[in-house]
């Protein structure tokens, strides 16, 4: 696509504006392309709402504008898989979720048979990325919700500054892990800015969950593992913030029962009527709750 302005109001995107189980292979925008969303969501440089979609060896080099869920390449991604795709244009979101590559990258739970495993590898964004809070050089927000789910993000790379306000870093904003997540072979050179808390040289905010409250029950049965991995990693831009600040990551964080006791699992969480409080139930059983970093370095 070149020398297009694609003003609308949600699913906005340079090429499609929603893909549900579909592909995408060798397509691109050229840098007077400018993709504007008007409305609240959605809004790629590539792809406004990507479900269930493969997306592989696109390219995004025109501009993106609008309010949450906003990306380089595309502004949901749930169920998604992406390789060989980069964004050099500027993504300028005035609200949340915001990515280089991805603003919103998670499950769908609409299509199952897609199964649980998400993927973005081989990517790499070189376009400015301002955003307010869950802001990433590649991804803004990422929540593996599903409890057997792995998540592969391998050989990425930013060189775009990234600004916001909270949870603001080279690679990811905010991660929320209820699976398995493998990180390997990522760096990021941008200088990361944010006016609050949270804020990493390659991840803002990290949090390892061994439970979902939000539909998603552990059944207690068998052996389940959650895991953070992060290998080959690399930050060498400067980072700025005003509290929990890092070369790597600016905070991490497990939940409570995880640090207390590795084999007392929630398995049951349901909200007591006309209260705010709510009722768990647990199941003890094998179970290994870890976040690893190795082979990592920062500079900046």
């Amino acid at each position: 696509v070149a020398q297009a302005r694609i003003p609308a109001q949600v699913d906005v995107g340079g090429i499609l504006g929603g893909g549900d189980s579909s592909s995408l292979d060798t397509a691109s925008t050229d840098a007077s392309t400018t993709v504007k969303g008007t409305g609240s969501a959605y809004i790629g440089g590539i792809i406004g709402r990507a479900n269930a979609t493969d997306a592989s060896n696109v390219t995004s080099n025109g501009k993106v504008d609008g309010r949450r869920e906003i990306g380089g390449i595309a502004g949901l991604g749930s169920s998604a898989s992406f390789d060989n795709v980069k964004n050099s244009g500027k993504v300028t979101n005035l609200s949340g979720y915001t990515g280089g590559i991805v603003g919103l990258y998670t499950h769908y739970a609409g299509l199952p048979e897609r199964g649980l495993e998400l993927k973005l590898e081989n990517a790499e964004n070189s376009g400015e990325v301002t955003g307010t809070y869950y802001t990433g050089g590649i991804v803004g927000y990422y929540q593996l919700r599903p409890e057997d789910g792995i998540a592969s993000f391998k050989n990425l790379k930013n060189t775009g500054n990234v600004t916001g306000t909270e949870s603001i870093g080279g690679m990811l904003g905010l991660m929320k892990n209820n699976g398995v997540c493998n990180f390997a072979n990522i760096e990021s050179s941008a200088k990361i800015t944010g006016s609050a808390s949270y804020v990493g040289g390659l991840i803002g905010r990290i949090s390892q969950n061994d439970n979902d409250c939000d539909g998603n029950p552990f059944d207690g049965s068998g052996e389940r593992s959650t895991a953070i991995t992060l290998d080959r990693a690399f930050s060498a831009g400067p980072v700025e913030g005003s509290s929990y600040v890092g070369g790597i990551a600016g905070y991490v964080t497990t939940t409570a029962n995880n640090r207390e006791i590795l084999e007392k699992t929630q398995i049951k969480c349901e909200k007591v009527p006309s209260t705010s409080r709510y009722n768990y139930t647990y199941s003890y059983h094998n179970i290994q709750n870890t976040i690893a970093f190795s082979n990592v370095y920062a500079t900046g």
